[in-house]
């Protein structure tokens, strides 16, 4: 189990990777940098800002980037893709 886990709180310091596009940020407690983290079966998947729309738009557009992320962690948790 990782220590974000253990800890049961993401964004943390931790290397982060969007399960969207592969990108990778290190986290940094206090400082808001827009990522979003999913939280399932104390797994943390991240999705990077530039899969989102900015703030102010489309709340379909937001579904579908829910949609796609959730999509993937789907296939994650399934065992039929690396972890992130």
């Amino acid at each position: 189990m990782s220590i974000e886990a253990q800890l049961g709180l993401p964004l943390i310091g931790e290397l982060m990777t969007c399960v969207l596009c592969g990108c990778t940020h290190r986290s940094n407690f206090g400082v808001s940098t827009d990522w979003r983290c999913i939280i399932v079966n104390d797994r943390f998947f991240y999705i990077c800002p530039n899969e989102f729309p900015r703030f102010g738009e489309s709340i379909e557009l937001y579904k579908e980037v829910y949609t796609r992320a959730l999509k993937v962690i789907i296939t994650i948790i399934n065992g039929q893709a690396d972890s992130t």
